[in-house]
């Protein structure tokens, strides 16, 4: 034996070495199925999980552009006295089209805004998703954006408030989501009891409330427009002809809810009610929403003190000027006394009657050039002015 070859040589070079053959089975068909059920189960959960969060985020951006308008819209009006104007349905601020030529030359043309925002969802014609702006008047606007992770809920600015409302007090403009030709706060008009129409605006609350006062024809065109006070109602009364300005006068009390003519009560004892006996609780005369003797439109209602009141705080200044500053344009109509029916302090005071009972009185806001008390507390007798708001 050569020991030179086998110790420094111990391989056979001209041998393969050994491989390990791995033998794969194919899956099968029912295996395949499986594994891609598996997957699309597994999708669908992370599908979910990340809707919310990227919802919410989309909806944090739209409340971002909502202001971002608002701001450069209140610089449109300091420079100009007034908002861009459009028609009666509004406009889609993102379509590219002649209705939107007034807005975008305002905005963009004169400086205003670089870009007008888009809804992070928005598609082409406009859908859903979409920022909506409407101006009917030249001082006030109302601008809305349909939240995502909130279902029926939309965001909305105003001149004077922004807020998150719910379907049935936003403003619905025709066309928008597929609510068709429906009811358009500010564009849309009620009648009333009498034959009146009665136009509509959103308040700085968002809420959709009369244009003027019951019995009234017009909106105030200033805080003394006597052709804006319109009627006197006495606390829990209907459309009985009574809240006539000049409607004839008994001293003879009403023992029932209906008093069956049309008679403004006077009335000079304590509770100072025109019904005895009194109904102090749980009244069916003028609750916050319908009632036996409710004198709103159908569907609307006389409001409640704490919706009062929530109006009463964007007044600026806080006083008869604030009040007529706001989109109600609420003016000085004074009211009629309880002892013998008089007008007082028309183009003074502003008393607006709440459908809240307070104790033997009735709650009520009232204002004048020294301040706002959206929860004085009056007797029932006197005559004062109701401004509906909807349902």
């Amino acid at each position: 034996m050569n020991l030179f070859k086998l110790f420094i040589f111990p391989v056979n070079l001209g041998r393969k070495p050994k491989t390990r053959h791995r033998t794969f089975n194919a899956f099968t068909l029912i295996e395949l199925l499986v594994v891609i059920a598996i997957i699309a189960i597994l999708a669908a959960i992370i599908l979910v999980f990340t809707q919310g969060p990227q919802a919410s985020a989309r909806d944090s951006r739209r409340v971002s552009d909502l202001s971002q308008i608002k701001t450069s819209l209140q610089a449109y009006y300091l420079a100009n006295n007034s908002y861009p104007s459009t028609g009666s349905s509004g406009i889609s601020l993102e379509e590219d089209s002649a209705t939107n030529g007034t807005f975008t030359q305002a905005m963009k043309g004169s400086g205003y805004m670089s870009v007008i925002p888009k809804d992070p969802k928005y598609t082409t014609p406009a859908g859903e998703y979409t920022y909506k702006y409407i101006a009917t008047t030249s001082n006030s606007y109302t601008l809305c954006a349909k939240s995502e992770a909130k279902s029926d809920n939309y965001f909305c600015s105003t001149q004077d408030s922004s807020g998150v409302s719910q379907t049935s007090s936003v403003p619905m403009f025709a066309g928008w989501g597929g609510s068709g030709g429906g009811f358009t706060c500010g564009v849309t008009n009620v009648e009333g009891a009498g034959g009146i129409n009665y136009g509509t605006v959103v308040g700085p609350d968002t809420k959709c409330w009369l244009a003027w006062n019951l019995g009234a024809t017009q909106v105030a065109a200033f805080a003394t427009d006597t052709n804006s006070y319109g009627y006197y109602y006495q606390w829990g009364r209907g459309n009985d002809g009574h809240q006539i300005s000049n409607s004839a006068t008994t001293s003879v009390n009403s023992d029932s809810d209906t008093p069956g003519h049309a008679n403004f009560i006077t009335e000079n004892a304590s509770p100072f009610d025109w019904r005895v006996p009194q109904i102090t609780a749980g009244t069916t005369l003028w609750p916050a929403i319908g009632g036996l003797n409710n004198p709103c439109p159908t569907g609307w209602h006389v409001p409640t003190q704490p919706e009062w009141a929530t109006v009463a705080g964007y007044f600026s200044p806080q006083t008869s000027v604030g009040a007529f500053n706001s989109t109600l344009k609420l003016p000085l109509a004074g009211y009629r006394v309880h002892i013998d029916a008089a007008l007082y302090y028309r183009g003074s005071y502003g008393y607006y009657w709440s459908s809240s009972p307070s104790g033997t009185n009735a709650s009520n806001l009232s204002f004048d050039s020294g301040g706002v008390d959206p929860a004085n507390a009056n007797n029932r007798a006197y005559g004062f002015s109701v401004r509906c708001v909807k349902d």
